[in-house]
């Protein structure tokens, strides 16, 4: 019998399981500080050198097809391309600069280790875990002390789409017994998190999944029913006790005369960032945007706790505006080509479940991708590294040979 080698030895197949759990403990760190601080920034960092060097190491045991290769070589050179727009700054802010970077990085980062490790798909091994451990960062969100305006993290996006995934598609006789456990906690944190995005998502990832499971029909009738029944509820429910339960939360809109001062907020943004374009912007800059780092001058919007020292702030919500403002038109298009990607192998998918040939982990990563998508147009989602795994999941799972997880 011949002894194991030593690639073997520093790479075991538990590897795999055990970087979802580093993922899954960031995700409980991150909902337990809820706001962005230094430690946060240092666990982003350290989950993100973590994967880095793990990918380096796995660079001789990678597998891929040419044309991952050829992906993966063309996402490197689309992250060195914003630094050419860094230089032409007035004020570069490392940490930003760092951070952004960071959360262009890690996608490819997992992106190879899914090839490397391809445990990383795997139902019960990898995904079973990361989605217990998405469930505990959300209770421990509600119990944090780190909130505002009695606002608490919401829920992981992965975490609903993996409790949905396993309600309908797992393989444990039990699975709907517990998932349902899982989903109704879920359900519970988003709703007192005071997200009514996240609060929706549940929602509607339920009805994406009973279109894959179920067909369009039954999905369509479902909407149709929920639709018919929360309009009810508003209408027949109590004023004075619908008001007390949802004072809490920022759900009391729909039932107020009051303006949305967060979607308010949102649009003022992107106009301060337009004024930044049109003022500020040389023709190198619309195709490639301001960079990394990049930051805005407020005029009409007022971020107040997302303002830097240089009287400046870097954080954009709306996604689809902050590529362009960092990464220009090149920036615009990828994320446009993405999401039309990922519509169209949404339906895609439908047929091969129907057809019996659709795996686990692809019904998980192209959901996924199309919650994320959705979450997009009201929060930033690229510096969270569950949006990252999903990510390199979904383009993984593009590939014919990733079909075997």
């Amino acid at each position: 019998m011949n002894p194991p080698s030593f690639s073997a030895c520093l790479w075991p197949r538990s590897l795999g399981t055990i970087l979802p759990i580093f993922l899954g403990l960031y995700a409980i760190l991150d909902s337990w500080m809820f706001f962005a601080g230094n430690e946060q920034r240092l666990a982003y960092a350290g989950i993100t050198g973590l994967c880095s060097i793990l990918a380096l190491l796995s660079l001789p045991r990678i597998k891929a097809p040419r044309h991952a290769w050829a992906l993966a070589l063309t996402w490197v050179g689309l992250c060195l391309l914003p630094l050419i727009s860094v230089a032409t700054q007035d004020v570069v802010l490392p940490n930003y600069v760092v951070g952004d970077f960071a959360s262009m990085v890690l996608p490819l980062v997992l992106f190879l280790l899914l090839w490397a490790l391809p445990e990383l798909l795997h139902p019960t091994r990898a995904l079973g875990p990361y989605a217990i451990l998405l469930g505990l960062a959300a209770v421990a969100a509600s119990l944090s002390s780190a909130s505002y305006n009695e606002r608490h993290a919401d829920p992981v996006l992965l975490g609903i789409v993996l409790g949905w995934t396993y309600f309908h598609f797992g393989q444990n006789k039990y699975r709907r017994r517990w998932t349902s456990i899982f989903l109704l906690v879920l359900l519970s944190m988003a709703f007192s998190s005071g997200y009514r995005s996240s609060f929706a998502q549940w929602f509607l990832i339920g009805l994406m999944m009973l279109f894959l499971a179920h067909g369009p029909r039954i999905a369509l009738m479902s909407g149709i029913t929920l639709a018919i029944c929360a309009v009810l509820f508003l209408a027949l429910a109590p004023k004075g006790v619908l008001d007390e339960q949802l004072a809490a939360t920022r759900l009391d809109t729909l039932v107020s005369d009051e303006g949305d001062i967060s979607l308010e907020s949102r649009t003022l943004e992107a106009r301060d960032i337009w004024a930044t374009v049109k003022g500020d912007w040389a023709p190198l800059n619309w195709l490639f945007g301001q960079g990394y780092g990049a930051t805005f001058r407020p005029m009409h919007s007022d971020p107040w706790r997302n303002i830097n020292d240089q009287g400046t702030v870097h954080n954009v919500h709306i996604t689809p505006v902050l590529m362009f403002f960092r990464y220009g038109m090149l920036g615009l298009i990828g994320f446009a080509s993405l999401a039309c990607a990922a519509l169209v192998q949404f339906f895609r998918t439908r047929d091969e479940v129907r057809k019996g040939e659709a795996s686990f982990a692809k019904i998980v990563f192209t959901v996924g991708m199309v919650a994320y998508l959705l979450d997009s147009s009201f929060h930033v989602v690229l510096v969270d590294p569950a949006f990252s795994y999903t990510l390199a999941g979904f383009l993984r799972m593009r590939f014919p040979w990733a079909e075997q997880a």
